[in-house]
């Protein structure tokens, strides 16, 4: 799980990382294939649409692997 953590620092914004990582976090150790928006904001009080938050979720995404294969290239 470490290994993963780290590439949490990738993103500039804390809020992408906060939203990634209680997004894999809820998701039951990924024994379910879709993340249960609804259930990310009611733990963590959230003042985000479920959109919005799927959104920002898969921008981070896009992110962490647009920066992973930038530094993997050298």
């Amino acid at each position: 799980m470490q290994p993963a953590l780290d590439l949490l620092q990738l993103l500039p914004y804390k809020e992408d990382m906060m939203i990634c990582y209680w997004g894999a976090y809820d998701q039951d150790g990924e024994k379910q294939s879709k993340i249960r928006w609804s259930r990310v904001i009611e733990a963590h009080d959230l003042d985000m649409s479920r959109w919005t938050l799927k959104r920002h979720y898969d921008g981070a995404l896009e992110t962490i692997c647009k920066c992973w294969e930038f530094e993997n290239a050298a």
